[in-house]
């Protein structure tokens, strides 16, 4: 998942402020985890949590992208929202659930920190890089489809 979407949000971050809000994700999902989990003492790494926040910050930067899945045999594409709608749900399933040996608050705090980090500089982020209001406005995508007819 890094490799999918960490190459977008280093593009619009550039190298030096991705490598920092990649770092910052993964304090913060890990302090998430620890809040409601304190009195466990399992060591954590924080890096799903810290690539939990770049798809926060994925669904906001690039809310109108989709992502291609494979199902056994069958391929199909769903909208970004909808992917991690679904991966939200199981993260907090398995909150509820309680599944051992994986740190699901810290990809739900990580996620809920991308995607306040990416509103909160998503005007700045579009005033270096417009072409993420481009690619938002739907008006790329409509001209895109017409061209592939």
């Amino acid at each position: 998942f890094l490799y999918i979407i960490g190459d977008n949000i280093e593009d619009v971050l550039g190298k030096v402020r991705y490598v920092f809000t990649y770092l910052a994700l993964g304090i913060i999902a890990c302090l998430g985890h620890w809040l409601l989990n304190a009195q466990d003492i399992t060591p954590m790494v924080g890096a799903s949590g810290a690539i939990s926040g770049l798809f926060g910050m994925y669904v906001v930067l690039f809310r109108r992208a989709m992502l291609t899945q494979m199902f056994v045999f069958f391929q199909f594409k769903l909208p970004v929202w909808g992917y991690f709608l679904i991966w939200f749900s199981l993260n907090l399933l398995g909150q509820v659930v309680g599944g051992e040996g994986i740190a699901y608050m810290a990809h739900i705090g990580g996620f809920a920190a991308g995607i306040a980090l990416a509103l909160v500089t998503y005007s700045s982020l579009v005033k270096h890089y417009p072409l993420i209001a481009c690619l938002n406005s739907g008006h790329f995508n409509a001209r895109y489809k017409k061209s592939r007819k």
